[in-house]
């Protein structure tokens, strides 16, 4: 069961030296593959560093962990900082140092050189060059620190995340059954994919939020120096700008804990939708659900939008904050009487500039950020805090177990992984045990058809496996692992007679009589050769003893054991001795093993098509025009500003009095347009992106609902899901304000394009940043598809002890996406490195022009030349890595795209040519008409050939074969669920030429793995709101539900826990049985619906069948040959043949295929079902002449 990591090359990280980590030079050989194939897979990343290993972490804040539960109130971030609080001291100093002093040092130097062209005396040209030089030097020292440490921050950060997302996968592994009712599947993937990102994002911000009000001070300090009492007003802007920004975490922070658990409640919604398809198709519900999605989108977008909007006013602050306050300052300087000199202006300019980075725009985000971080920890919080390590509260009482024990469920589980896999679960292979257990489980044969033996792939959730199959799977695992105690829940339900008879006597009486075995089942006749005999009703103990004992007391339960024993042996026979079992494993050693596929992995860059799908989906033709003029606008505003000032300060001592007051009105229209403008265009951008998103996620799920179940059957659960978790999260969230940042920062830099968008280095390059990123999502399902795994078969896991062996596998997937993650983070920084190297020649290209050609150039244009110079420096690396993260966001873009492109079913409606008449079908006649059936997986295998027949309207038909008989597959030819060949007409109606939802709202089913959905029992009964109160009540009379549900807090309007699992099998069976009276269609298909109930529950069923459905055709594929004696007529299938097909009287008379399998089931058995189907064809008579 282990999994072996995809990359397999060692970690580079902890073998290179220090000055390649300062270089980041490491990343270089990814961006030459980049450069030379434009793809990347797996093969040329490396693993990720021993420190950043998930065991590695989670051991480090589990220690802390812990030692904050022995306190009365633990604080999960106290943990957090606690352990990973010191890795962030020495990154957050050096950054401190170079934005403190490398950084407020270049204003300072250009004040010196801005003297230099004012004709000052004491600056000569050689001191205005060292001054230049100096300006250049500060640049490079500033990127040498600046990288390193981000990225040492962004390395704790994905610790952080590492070590969250690891210690719930762990603690949920010992989540008790009360507590995992409580949360869902989606919820806990929601958590592990969407909130703990925040740890990422806040590693950067975290830094400004602590440097950011250091280096305010200094800035104000020196500006006080320039601007003397005018600064005082800026000073009282930047202080009133806190408290707004605490306001505005506050939103965030509100805002965010309502959008997660709205979250929540959609991804709740989708991951039973995804496991629960095959029924929603059968029973027409698509609309039911989609408008129940809908709505919970809906709610979740609204609060979206909000935050949005929030994000919106923030960006617009911070291109637009210190203008207004440079401008607040300039008009109280000139108010009170001084003149504006272009060192005051230029350098005042530069010093705000950097603030506007830290201060108004990282700082914000932090604030924001880290409130929303407080809500993720409080939701890890919680999620830790539900785990408890029983299943059940034990109320009184003690229990005492001496030995190791393996537990069989009653509802078997697997996990997509090979069949010898799922019975080993992590032990160690042992030849002659595992053939003793495969042999006894009665897997011969079964493992003789597949494929590729014992190796073949189950499928997420044994898809590929029959009920029966996966029950005797559940059984060998159990087996296999050779415990003292073996607990078995009713195991023997989901077989036939023969089978269950083999695995009796050769397994429970047998292989594991030196054990102790206790097991659970309603087939009584078993019971005469146990030792102890314990007899429950509703959870008390009725009787305790020996066979004899019980009987020498008088428990009359003769009856039952005498119905009983022909009930469970009249069943048809599924498997075969087989001799040549010793070739069955070894004869499939020298093929090649399948693989589990891995997802498609998207090559090279985002292509164009990406972009414009997503404009589409979020622009109109008004909105677009909008956002265009806006940002064209604002753009040429912020730059005539600027302008503006350097036309201003280079007249200033020439101007009048009149012409400075114009000077100023035109300075203030220009930031009040500036303002204005700004904003249009921020909220008409994230409008776009939300529309967008609404819309995509609308396509997606439509599309999802309308794909064949081939694409859910190849498809893990957590593959599907992680397009609505962590791709549409970064739609939602991410993407709205990365797109923002990069239009921002390419509108500003628009003079120096050719140095951001350098096609021969970025384009390549940023391909090497793409693929790695495009490598996260295949490393990031797995992690997603095993949680989903494991919290389903969390109870057989735990039984078996085999939460180690997940754990490890965790890890691996963990560490895989871990690694991939590492590199895109490396790519991007290095790319941010590159730009501004280039940008530091640039700047010193434009140091070298103005001091060569002294000669005519004003200080004003120095100044400015100088000024944008240093802000451009910082904004192209930023923007050059933006535009690598907005590709490679864009990847959950083009994934979610990909799902619009999904195969789709036929027209769910009739035209109006074809549609049926209302009351169609009138008799339930169905005729096959050499129909047969091919699935995709497995193009040149039909599973049905060539069966033609007539079923007569209101005949009991069994339908009965061998395991891969094709049983199953006639049902899915029924309902379309795969489109068959030939023709199927029931009533004179051509199945294949009228709508899915017309034929499948004919027919009525129910299925062999019962499905109750979360919400009310009303929406499980009636998503549609068809029928009355009284209708409903009379149906759950019917199945004797409704002294439960009147129990319910709410009756029929009480909240179902996910997957119903507060009603047992049997209530959830009875559940369906309702819907189907409910409906009562004149068709009634049953696929083994009483395989795992009780004889109670099966005979309630078979009495309501009769009793509802006498008058309708019923289809029953049934193990127990008692269950389908009486029909008027059975199929008999094998191989996908239909090869007997009459009366149960006239087969054994034939002495076929039929005749054998109950010749098998014991002479007396044999004589009980020929009197039952002599008296059954005896009764059913005279109808066959109708």
């Amino acid at each position: 069961m282990e999994v072996e990591s995809k990359i397999t090359k060692k970690s580079r990280w902890d073998s290179i030296s220090f000055l390649q980590k300062l270089f980041l030079t490491w990343v270089y050989p990814l961006f030459w593959k980049g450069w030379r194939t434009e793809s990347l897979s797996y093969e040329p990343l490396s693993r990720c560093s021993k420190d950043d290993e998930a065991l590695v972490v989670v051991q480090q804040l589990e220690r802390n962990w812990d030692i904050e539960l022995r306190k009365r109130k633990p604080k999960f971030w106290w943990a957090l900082l606690k352990t990973f609080g010191l890795q962030f001291i020495i990154p957050v100093t050096i950054f401190g140092i170079g934005e403190c002093v490398v950084r407020i040092g270049q204003p300072l130097l250009l004040g010196f050189v801005i003297d230099y062209f004012s004709g000052a005396n004491y600056m000569s040209y050689q001191h205005a060059c060292m001054a230049a030089g100096g300006i250049v030097v500060c640049s490079a020292l500033y990127i040498t620190l600046h990288h390193p440490c981000l990225m040492r921050n962004l390395q704790v950060g994905m610790r952080l995340r590492n070590a969250c997302t690891t210690l719930m996968y762990q603690k949920s592994l010992k989540l008790s059954q009360s507590s995992l009712a409580k949360t869902t599947v989606g919820q806990i993937i929601n958590i592990m994919s969407n909130d703990v990102n925040r740890f990422d994002e806040f590693a950067i911000s975290m830094t400004c939020v602590i440097v950011g009000p250091i280096q305010a001070v200094l800035v104000i300090y020196i500006t006080w120096t320039y601007l003397g009492n005018s600064t005082a007003v800026g000073l009282g802007l930047f202080v009133l700008y806190i408290p707004f920004q605490l306001i505005m975490g506050k939103l965030f922070s509100r805002c965010r804990q309502k959008t997660a658990k709205l979250t929540d409640a959609r991804l709740r919604l989708m991951n039973e939708i995804i496991a629960g398809m095959r029924v929603i198709k059968m029973y027409t519900w698509e609309q039911s659900f989609s408008d129940l999605v809908s709505q919970a989108r809906k709610l979740e977008v609204n609060d979206i939008r909000k935050v949005c909007y929030l994000k919106a006013i923030n960006l617009s602050l911070f291109l637009i904050a210190t203008k207004i306050i440079l401008f607040c300052c300039f008009l109280t300087y000139v108010l009170l009487g001084h003149a504006l000199s272009s060192k005051s202006v230029f350098v005042t300019m530069a010093l705000f500039n950097m603030l506007r980075i830290t201060l108004t725009w990282i700082f914000p985000q932090g604030i924001a950020q880290g409130a929303e971080l407080l809500v993720t920890c409080r939701r890890i919080q919680s999620s830790l805090l539900m785990a408890l390590l029983r299943e059940l509260e034990l109320l009184s009482g003690s229990i005492h177990i001496d030995g190791t024990v393996s537990y069989s469920a009653q509802e078997p589980w697997s996990f997509n992984n090979s069949v010898r896999n799922n019975i080993l679960f992590g032990r160690e292979y042992d030849e002659r045990r595992y053939r003793d257990v495969v042999r006894v489980a009665a897997l011969e044969r079964d493992l003789k058809i597949f494929p590729f033996g014992d190796r073949t792939l189950v499928g997420e959730k044994g898809v590929s496996l029959s009920g029966g199959q996966k029950a005797r799977i559940t059984l060998a695992r159990s087996l296999y692992r050779n415990a003292d105690i073996c607990l078995m829940d009713d195991p023997l339900s989901a077989v036939d007679a023969a089978v269950a008879e083999h695995i009796f006597e050769q397994c429970i009486v047998d292989y594991l009589g030196p054990k102790i075995r206790i097991l659970v089942t309603h087939q009584i006749q078993f019971i005469r050769k146990a030792t102890k005999i314990l007899v429950l009703d509703d959870g008390k103990c009725l009787a305790l003893g020996t066979f004899d004992e019980l009987l020498a007391k008088g428990l009359d339960f003769m009856a039952l054991i005498d119905g009983d024993d022909e009930d469970a042996d009249a069943v048809v026979a599924e498997s075969e001795g087989s001799s040549k079992q010793t070739s069955v494993i070894e004869a499939q050693e020298e093929e090649e093993a399948p693989q589990i596929q891995d997802e498609q992995q998207t090559v090279g860059s985002i292509g164009g098509r990406v972009y414009w799908e997503y404009i589409r989906a979020g622009c109109g033709i008004i909105l677009g025009t909008l956002t265009i003029l806006s940002t064209c606008i604002s753009q040429t505003i912020f730059h005539a500003s600027d302008l503006w000032l350097m036309q201003w300060t280079n007249n200033e001592e020439t101007q009048s009095k009149e012409k400075n007051n114009f000077a100023l009105i035109i300075y203030s229209v220009l930031i009040v347009a500036l303002l204005l403008s700004t904003m249009v265009r921020s909220m008409t951008w994230f409008a776009i992106c939300m529309i967008a998103s609404k819309r995509l996620h609308n396509t997606i799920f439509i599309r999802l609902l309308r794909a064949p179940m081939a694409v859910f059957d190849n498809n893990p659960i957590g593959r599907i899901l992680n397009r609505f978790t962590k791709d549409l999260g970064i739609i939602d969230e991410m993407l709205p304000s990365t797109s923002f940042d990069l239009n921002l920062t390419v509108s500003q830099a628009i003079g120096i394009l050719v140095v951001v968008y350098n096609k021969p280095l970025f384009n390549n390059t940023g391909c090497s940043a793409v693929c790695a990123d495009n490598s996260r999502p295949r490393a990031r399902s797995p992690v997603y598809s095993h949680v989903s795994t494991t919290l389903n078969g969390l109870a057989s896991i735990r039984a078996y002890g085999a939460q180690q062996a997940f754990c490890n596998q965790f890890y691996t997937y963990q560490n895989d996406h871990s690694a991939t993650w590492f590199v895109l983070l490396g790519a991007s920084r290095t790319l941010g490195l590159i730009a501004d190297w280039l940008c530091v020649i640039y700047l010193a290209a434009v140091a070298a022009v103005i001091m060569a050609f002294q000669h005519g150039i004003s200080s004003g244009n120095a100044g400015l030349a100088f000024a944008s110079a240093l802000m451009l420096t910082g904004q192209t690396q930023f923007g050059v890595r933006q535009s690598a993260e907005l590709e490679s966001q864009m990847t959950s873009v083009e994934r979610i795209i990909e799902y619009t492109k999904l195969p789709q079913e036929a027209d769910l409606l009739s035209t109006d040519q074809n549609r049926p008449k209302p009351q169609w079908p009138q008799t339930g006649g169905i005729v096959l008409d050499h129909m047969s059936l091919i699935y995709d997986s497995a193009p040149d295998k039909p599973v049905l050939k060539d069966i033609t027949c007539e079923i007569r309207g209101g005949e009991k038909i069994g339908i009965v074969g061998r395991t891969g008989a094709g049983k199953s597959s006639v049902i899915s030819a029924l309902f379309r669920m795969v489109e068959p060949t030939g023709r199927i007409v029931i009533d004179g109606v051509d199945t294949k030429v009228i709508g899915l939802h017309d034929l499948r709202r004919a027919l009525a089913i129910i299925p062999q793995e019962p499905v109750v959905f979360s919400g009310t029992m009303r929406r499980n009964l009636d998503p549609f709101g068809q029928y009355s109160d009284p209708e409903m009540w009379a149906a759950l009379e019917e199945v004797q539900l409704r002294a439960v549900v009147d129990e319910l807090p709410g009756r029929l309007d009480a909240e179902l826990s996910e997957g119903g699992s507060n009603f047992s099998v049997g209530q959830r069976q009875l559940v369906c049985l309702a819907r189907a009276i409910l409906r009562h269609n004149r068709v009634l298909v049953l696929d083994e619906a009483t395989a795992n109930v009780d004889h109670q529950t099966d005979a309630l069923i078979q009495t309501s069948i009769r009793t509802h459905f006498h008058d309708c055709t019923v289809l029953t594929i049934a193990h127990r040959l008692n269950t389908i004696i009486d029909c008027d007529r059975v199929m008999v299938l094998d191989a996908g043949q239909l090869l007997e097909f009459d009366s149960p009287h006239s087969l054994l008379e034939k002495k076929g295929l039929f005749y054998d399998m109950c010749q098998k089931t014991g002479p007396d058995m044999y004589q009980h079902l020929a009197v039952a189907a002599r008296e059954a064809f005896a009764k059913n008579l005279p109808r066959s002449y109708l």
